[in-house]
């Protein structure tokens, strides 16, 4: 039983280091992607806002399950470096939704979507601010650091 339970850990950790690298990363990518649509008026692929909610539920699990929360006990800066990495990725994909909209069905021309595309990276930084000015990401590495987590 501790075999098996030892390699399924081993396995989801492996499965989850590669999801945090496409939440790190996915920012960055979609970002880029979204130059690119603006600069060919060409959609690119982006992933459903469901797919972005069950990574979500993924990292959660793997925040919370004592069993899996290895990583998150040996470097405390993870937790909150997940939060706000997971909600710039829900942000830039939605700056990606709104680009497409006009590239991929005009919904809208060029210029209305490029104010709604940055429109939308800015009231996403607005919200982030507002949230971390009402719940600081210091009391809550120091709640993971003194154990009461």
């Amino acid at each position: 039983m501790n075999v098996v339970k030892t390699a399924m850990g081993i396995f989801y950790n492996i499965f989850m280091i590669l999801i945090y690298f496409l939440i790190f990363m996915g920012p960055f990518l979609m970002l880029s992607e979204g130059m690119e649509v603006i600069k060919t008026g060409v959609p690119k692929e982006v992933l459903p806002l469901a797919s972005i909610g069950i990574l979500g539920l993924l990292v959660y699990t793997n925040m919370k399950v004592s069993f899996f929360r290895g990583p998150f006990n040996k470097f405390p800066v993870l937790t909150p470096l997940c939060h706000i990495m997971f909600l710039i990725f829900v942000i830039t994909d939605i700056f990606l939704i709104v680009l497409n909209g006009w590239a991929e069905y005009d919904y809208y021309n060029r210029t209305v979507a490029i104010i709604l595309a940055i429109s939308v990276l800015i009231v996403g930084r607005l919200f982030m601010s507002y949230w971390y000015t009402k719940h600081p990401i210091s009391l809550k590495l120091k709640e993971v650091t003194n154990g009461k987590r």
